[in-house]
């Protein structure tokens, strides 16, 4: 009887923490109007903006990671190059960022606002969240 409260207990802690840590952000509804986006933006949103005009899905992971696995259509630029290589991207009517765990992404999102550039919205959750959304992703370069 004991044993069971306490399982139950450890099995409630484990599970509260797991939703604190996942951004309830990351599988908000889709959001279509740029107007309305947040710093951060969940990965309803980017699958339902990429792939229309001037819309950029920006990946800063590693390439290794990158290869494992991406949403298709993406700019692949590692975290340590996305300063010096803004200019490939910068110009686009919106930006979503995008890496693992949305951490990376977030910290690049910063850096471009903190340099004046609105159009850029971090993807919440990272491609995890997109996995765990059940939505599609590439392997390879």
């Amino acid at each position: 009887m004991i044993f069971n409260k306490l399982a139950v207990l450890v099995l409630s802690l484990g599970i509260g923490m797991w939703v604190s840590c996942t951004s309830s952000a990351a599988f908000g509804p889709a959001q279509t109007d740029p107007e309305k986006f947040g710093e951060e933006v969940s990965v309803h949103t980017v699958a339902a903006m990429k792939g229309k005009e001037g819309v950029v899905v920006l990946d800063v992971r590693e390439p290794d990671e990158y290869a494992d696995a991406h949403i298709s259509g993406v700019k692949h630029i590692p975290m340590g190059q996305v300063l010096q290589r803004k200019s490939e991207f910068i110009d686009a009517k919106v930006i979503f960022v995008t890496c693992r765990s949305g951490n990376r992404s977030g910290r690049i999102t910063d850096a471009l606002r903190e340099q004046g550039h609105t159009n850029v919205h971090n993807m919440a959750g990272g491609i995890r969240a997109w996995k765990s959304a059940g939505l599609p992703v590439e392997t390879g370069k």
